[in-house]
């Protein structure tokens, strides 16, 4: 079938542009689409493009260009002239423009580029209706009395492997009685019997009349008529899968889908892991005489805005609303992947809320307190930022090999857990070596 076919009066087609990582869009494909299409039978056509793959790659940033959508991000619905995109403003919004262009006669395949082909190359092939039933043939008796032209049938044959039957022996009936004659020698009358003449079997309507339908029959229509009633042709599927389904692509593929946001992760990514092999060496070196230095008041202020970051993130992911991106990347593809959830259970905003916090808490009491809780303090900032460190390079990895996007508010948080964790070298190694040679007795804490 192709999209030639498909086009009718009264139908409104549109595109959905949906990842594999997205649950988001499996939301909007399982739940939001399934409803509409029971709500507007065979009037609404939606083809769902992944964007994991090169040409469903294509159109979305054809689409993204055409309608000037201010929002990078999956899903995206295409309509007419409208572009729709997240799991709230598809629901939102579709059924009123499906009603209008319905009332308009309907809408035809988005203008992009190259879409005819996909569509004509992913189309479902065509049922064909099935063949109707026929009707099994009601034997025909002839008359047992006259002959069978007068009837207009012909007497079916008995098969050959049947016997004849014997015939009947017929017993001569039995002698009249005498009729009494009348005093003058004549004959009484009697009425004359009439014979009744068996009636011809109707004959069965000829097997090209038409048949009964479903809504017409009654209560008489043979129930094989009922059955050889052609099924009406079914109309495509409301969500015809189309480019490859929802395969994921491979990862150069998705590195490839975002060059300029992608590059620059895989930069952040290279600078994280150099840091934190540098750090290896440096904190097998000897504790400091001064632990601290001249910018550690950098310390809370990144801590600071990291936990704005986080906190922003947080919000997006509970609240499942569109993020602000920037001018490079696509946050929104990253923060409705399925790796914004720890387990798929803690979102990642709120994970990082908790971690700056606690950071934050940790460089106060080893600022301003005094013993062996600010030695601990020190350790535990030190232990915090090297685990965030480790953390945010697991989930730069992902960002352009696994999901094929990237969120520049996730880079932000990346690039300050990673300068916290060079910051506290120092007083942790410090606060480390006293713990080591004195644990018992304590230490006083070193002169700034």
């Amino acid at each position: 079938m192709t999209p030639a076919s498909w086009a009718g009066d009264g139908v409104v087609r549109a595109l959905l542009f949906s990842s594999p990582t997205c649950p988001h869009c499996q939301k909007v494909r399982e739940e939001v689409l399934p409803a509409l299409g029971g709500r507007f039978p065979g009037r609404l056509q939606v083809a769902v493009l992944s964007t994991a793959t090169p040409s469903g790659r294509d159109l979305y940033w054809s689409a993204f260009r055409r309608y000037g959508v201010e929002q990078r991000g999956v899903p995206l619905l295409v309509v007419g002239d409208f572009a729709l995109v997240g799991s709230v403003d598809i629901p939102q919004r579709l059924p009123a423009l499906v009603e209008s262009y319905l009332a308009k006669g309907g809408v035809d395949w988005p203008p992009l580029p190259g879409l005819a082909a996909v569509l004509a190359a992913n189309a479902p092939a065509p049922t064909p209706p099935p063949a109707p039933t026929p009707a099994p043939e009601a034997p025909v008796v002839a008359t047992a009395t006259g002959p069978a032209a007068s009837t207009g049938l012909e007497p079916r044959p008995a098969p050959e492997s049947e016997p004849e039957p014997e015939p009947t022996p017929v017993s001569p009936p039995p002698p009249a009685a005498p009729i009494p004659a009348e005093a003058d020698g004549s004959t009484p009358s009697v009425p004359a019997r009439r014979t009744a003449r068996p009636q011809p079997t109707p004959a069965r309507p000829p097997t090209s009349a038409p048949l009964a339908s479903p809504e017409t029959a009654t209560a008489e229509t043979p129930m094989a008529e009922l059955s050889s009633v052609a099924a009406p042709p079914v109309p495509p599927p409301v969500l015809p899968a189309v480019d490859g389904g929802h395969e994921p692509a491979g990862p150069l593929d998705r590195l490839r889908a975002d060059p300029h946001g992608n590059g620059l992760a895989l930069v952040v990514l290279v600078g994280m892991v150099a840091s934190v092999l540098r750090s290896v060496a440096v904190l097998r070196r000897p504790a400091p005489a001064t632990p601290t230095s001249r910018f550690d008041w950098l310390t809370p202020v990144l801590a600071l805005a990291g936990l704005g970051v986080a906190a922003y993130l947080a919000h997006v992911e509970v609240r499942e609303v569109e993020a602000v991106c920037g001018p490079v990347g696509d946050c929104n593809t990253v923060q409705q992947s399925a790796y914004a959830r720890l387990f798929g259970v803690v979102p990642i905003g709120v994970l990082g809320v908790l971690g700056f916090a606690a950071i934050l808490v940790a460089w106060g009491v080893r600022r301003w307190g005094a013993g062996p809780a600010a030695a601990w303090a020190a350790v535990a900032l030190l232990a915090m930022t090297g685990l965030g460190t480790l953390f945010s390079i697991y989930l730069t990895f992902l960002e352009p090999f696994v999901i094929g996007a990237t969120c520049l508010w996730c880079l932000s948080s990346a690039l300050i857990m990673t300068t916290l964790y060079g910051l506290a070298h120092a007083p942790g190694r410090a606060a480390a070596a006293e713990l080591r040679l004195r644990p018992a007795l304590g230490f006083s804490r070193p002169s700034d």
